[in-house]
């Protein structure tokens, strides 16, 4: 493959990444997905994962993203997704006319919740670059965190009912399990959309205590081994003051 061949593919490839994005508020878009899953929905969100975790970590955490750490990242957010997929699967048939196979349901969740991803992390990239004209460079990465979950939870709540909504009015053919005039309720699809974004704001405490406990251990270690056998010297530097500091910086970033 030459150089213009790889630009073709580039382009090719770009173009269709950004019309993924725009679907997310297009009620005709992709009709005919129901019965065959579109592999490239897998790629459209690795690719997501990427860039949004590359905009997080570059400007709002100032901090470096390894190769296996952007690996280990993408695993837990799709992991996320695919379990969130079999949520919405198993709400979305309970006690309802309307029988949807698992595909679709998972078509619906890498329609949305990536989209929602990596545009949410472009609102906390700005929300942190306004925050640090007005704050500490620590506490600008706290309103960052705030500004990726409401965007994110707004996103979600917006466009994954218009979604499961689409499903029923263009993706399902005729005949295949949806009487006709029947759809999923506003009161069904609501409380599924919110506990998906349960589900994405509890998975993200975790990653950021995880993240802290990790940071707090090492730094204990550090300050250990330079004590020597100095118990007394080790009991003083036990203390996680990484964490201690973070979570100082929380209260004074969110005080009234």
């Amino acid at each position: 493959m030459n150089f213009s061949e790889i630009l073709e593919t580039v382009d090719t490839y770009a173009r269709e990444y950004i019309r993924y994005v725009l679907s997310v508020a297009s009620r005709t878009a992709f009709k005919a997905e129901a019965a065959d899953f579109d592999p490239k929905l897998i790629n459209f969100s690795l690719i997501s994962v990427a860039l949004g975790s590359y905009l997080f970590d570059r400007f709002v955490r100032h901090a470096g993203l390894s190769q296996g750490d952007l690996i280990d990242r993408m695993v837990r957010i799709f992991s996320t997704w695919l379990f969130i997929g079999v949520v919405l699967y198993a709400g979305l048939n309970l006690r309802s006319k309307i029988k949807i196979a698992f595909s679709p349901s998972l078509s619906i969740v890498l329609r949305v919740l990536p989209v929602a991803f990596m545009l949410s992390t472009y609102v906390a990239t700005v929300v942190a670059q306004v925050a640090r004209l007005f704050a500490s460079p620590a506490c600008a990465g706290w309103w960052g965190y705030l500004g990726l979950s409401v965007n994110e939870t707004v996103i979600i709540l917006m466009f994954l009912p218009i979604s499961i909504a689409r499903y029923v009015e263009y993706d399902h053919a005729p005949g295949e399990g949806v009487p006709e005039g029947h759809h999923y309720g506003v009161a069904r699809t609501l409380t599924l959309s919110l506990l998906v974004v349960a589900i994405i704001m509890a998975v993200r405490v975790f990653a950021i205590v995880g993240e802290f406990a990790s940071l707090a251990s090492a730094t204990s270690v550090v300050k250990t081994a330079a004590c020597h056998n100095d118990k007394a010297c080790q009991a003083a530097h036990t203390e996680p003051m990484i964490l201690k500091g973070e979570l100082t910086e929380l209260s004074e970033c969110f005080r009234p």
